[in-house]
């Protein structure tokens, strides 16, 4: 499912419902009041009294600009003639003329080329049409201008999604899922088979299960809960930490020292996660580094840290 605006297409069909206005007048063409000092501001009405101001109507009331502060052409030049174009990319929608609409949206990107809704907007149509490398600019372009693009995140979701690479994919759509589009929040469940707003909980039960598998030295359950957590949360210390220590259980102590380092990168102050990349380093014969560790871990209140330290201290 491809959004564009907000239309949704999905299996061929679609339902139509969107951002662009459907019914324009000529006051209507005017929504933002664009300033000198770069400032963009959005009215429900924009109209001219005098020659020296221009009118802004929001719901709070009516506010007053003053003309000589005004991009009287981006206003009032190239705004009318910009909604005008996405009037007829619309219509071209409706006549299933792709190419129509990217020519319009390309034409309408080379007078607001830092416009990122246009460029998520295209990058939608892009990927309904199959041009997947468009799609990835265009949402990738979007994304650098406003990296809280929702409708970006979407439909770069979409793009990575159809080439395979679902764990982009899927960090993308919860994204968006969290932003209110909730096309995205069903290809997330779809790509993982967990409601965006279970995951806490399940991530806790995961964690869970990972512990007391941990005190029973069953270390590859741990590094399978562990690494299915970090799949729903990629930035979770806490899987970092617990799988730090079971790879390095396991012998596998460069990627215990990697998974080590990312979780004391996520959380300074967490105390186990000094202890357990301090059990790495020490196993690793890196014997300094472990005691530093060690020492940092038991100042942050994890006993483990204690004792590890007072253990390597007194070893010859």
């Amino acid at each position: 499912m491809v959004i564009f605006g907000k239309t949704f297409w999905a299996l061929g069909l679609f339902a139509i419902s969107f951002l662009i206005p459907g019914h324009w007048c000529e006051a209507s063409d005017l929504r933002n009041l664009y300033l000198k000092n770069g400032e963009t501001i959005t009215c429900d009405s924009i109209w001219k009294s005098t020659e020296t101001h221009v009118w802004c109507s929001k719901s709070l009331g009516v506010i007053g600009y003053r003309m000589e502060d005004i991009d009287q052409r981006r206003t009032f030049e190239i705004q009318p003639y910009v909604n005008r174009l996405m009037r007829e990319s619309e219509e071209g929608f409706f006549k299933g003329d792709l190419d129509e609409i990217i020519r319009r949206l390309t034409e309408i990107l080379a007078l607001e080329p830092e416009n990122e809704r246009l460029y998520a907007v295209r990058a939608g149509v892009y990927a309904y049409k199959g041009a997947l490398e468009e799609a990835l600019r265009d949402a990738i372009k979007a994304l650098e201008i406003n990296p809280d693009s929702a409708l970006a995140h979407h439909n770069l979701g979409i793009v990575y999604e159809k080439t395979g690479e679902k764990v982009r994919a899927k960090d993308h759509f919860l994204s968006s899922c969290q932003d209110g589009i909730a096309a995205s929040c069903e290809h997330y469940y779809a790509i993982t088979g967990v409601r965006p707003d279970e995951i806490t909980s399940y991530v806790v039960t995961l964690l869970d299960k990972s512990r007391s598998h941990f005190h029973k030295g069953e270390w590859d359950s741990v590094v399978m809960l562990t690494t299915e957590a970090l799949y729903l949360d990629p930035r979770n210390e806490i899987a970092y930490t617990n799988r730090s220590g079971a790879y390095a259980n396991k012998g596998l102590l460069r990627v215990a020292l990697e998974d080590g380092n990312k979780a004391v990168e996520l959380n300074p102050d967490f105390g186990l996660a000094h202890n357990n990349r301090g059990y790495a380093l020490e196993l690793l014969d890196r014997k300094e580094a472990a005691l530093s560790d060690y020492d940092r871990g038991c100042k942050l209140g994890e006993p483990l840290g204690c004792k590890n330290f007072k253990r390597l201290s007194n070893m010859e």
